[in-house]
């Protein structure tokens, strides 16, 4: 199982979607990138970018963000705590200054996809679609939707897709599935 990153924020009240939030400090919080840990730190800072957007203004360490491995389980209460306790376990991504924003990676974003679902689950999803079993549909639906923590995080990668692409097809947006879509196993 690949190991998440998760990034360090300073400041408890981001507008943030509430998805994302793993962990609130005292004057911070943890959230999910949707990046594997591991990832080039630039990489991931330009994606927390595209990902929180204005949400990422009141941080400002000029570190840049901290990120922690999924599998670490900080005991720390304070943003510093954290960077003190985890230590060389984490790394820090830059984040670029505030201007225009490249238009999103595509590719990077399909890589993201390809990287949370991994080659078994891509290939039991086509057998599942092929298929036609609304159970099997049902089911992959759900280890889809684990694989990018949860419901909402999948939906809100969704949406980034769709923005990525630059549409405001209501037909096109229909396609992102959402929990009311998911196929009940007795169809």
């Amino acid at each position: 199982m690949a190991i998440d990153a998760l990034a360090l924020l300073k400041g408890r009240d981001l507008p943030l979607p509430s998805e994302l939030v793993v962990e609130t400090l005292e004057d911070g919080v943890l959230i999910r990138t949707q990046q594997r840990f591991g990832a080039e730190p630039e990489d991931i800072g330009a994606a927390l970018v595209q990902l929180l957007g204005d949400a990422l203004d009141p941080h400002d360490d000029p570190r840049g963000v901290f990120l922690v491995p999924d599998v670490a389980k900080p005991r720390a209460r304070t943003y510093e705590g954290v960077i003190e306790e985890i230590g060389e376990a984490g790394e820090w991504a830059p984040i670029a200054s505030a201007g225009p924003q490249a238009a999103p990676d595509l590719a990077n974003m399909m890589g993201q996809v390809m990287g949370a679902l991994g080659g078994d689950t891509i290939n039991e999803m086509m057998q599942a679609l092929a298929s036609g079993d609304s159970a099997a549909l049902a089911a992959m639906q759900g280890k889809v939707a684990a694989a990018f923590g949860g419901q909402d995080a999948l939906e809100a990668f969704g949406k980034q897709m769709l923005d990525a692409v630059g549409t405001e097809d209501d037909e096109l947006a229909e396609l992102v599935p959402t929990a009311d879509d998911k196929p009940k196993a007795d169809e």
